[in-house]
């Protein structure tokens, strides 16, 4: 019985050849395009992980105030005052939080090292421990400290883009150490750092 239908399969398959090849073709491909859709999106998957992980993986990070929300009086006057060191040290106090650190962005300025050569970038002015909690360290140099903020020392980390911009030719050691200027306000650079490929995705500055 099972050899008699097996006949008869290969007799109707013989009988209508171009049609079982077209049958085959479809299923093949078919079957080829779900696994290259499944590997596509894995793969997908996997870069963002990669991406977000780069940036320190799971982080609780607090924007105040938050976007998109109209502020009362009594909320505008506390935050143009700011989170304070205390207000910082009381945070750290907290039981099984890892890091405490502290940004404010400025928007974007020109920075220069040469006038004839001025660019824009995002300024961030950062506390020590906020670069860290990016997951983000230099390639060369150091990264901003607290005791750089008790002096008030007028330092600044740069990324390598900006570096190869402002400094063409210069090796990023190189720059450690010299001089550029936020608007009109000279900085040191303490340190670069380094680069990232972030698929276009800066995560609030670059």
């Amino acid at each position: 019985m099972i050899l008699e239908t097996a006949r008869l399969a290969l007799r109707t398959l013989r009988g209508n050849l171009f049609r079982t090849v077209l049958t085959m073709v479809s299923v093949t491909i078919g079957a080829f395009s779900i696994v290259v859709m499944l590997s596509l999106a894995e793969s997908g998957q996997r870069t963002l992980s990669a991406a977000i992980e780069q940036i320190g993986g799971m982080k609780m990070i607090l924007w105040i105030p938050s976007e998109g929300r109209t502020t009362t009086a009594r909320e505008k006057a506390l935050y143009d005052k700011g989170l304070t060191d205390i207000d910082l040290d009381s945070l750290r106090s907290v039981p099984r939080l890892a890091q405490v650190g502290s940004e404010a962005t400025y928007g974007s300025e020109e920075v220069w090292a040469q006038a004839d050569n001025r660019k824009k970038a995002d300024i961030v002015g950062v506390g020590d421990g906020v670069l860290e909690i990016l997951n983000w360290d230099v390639s060369t140099g150091r990264l901003i400290t607290r005791e750089d903020g008790e002096q008030r020392l007028r330092g600044a980390v740069v990324t390598t883009p900006l570096v190869e911009s402002l400094f063409p030719g210069q090796s990023p050691e190189a720059v450690v150490g010299q001089t550029i200027f936020v608007g009109r306000k000279p900085y040191a650079i303490l340190g670069v750092l380094e680069k990232r490929d972030m698929m276009g995705i800066h995560f609030g500055f670059s």
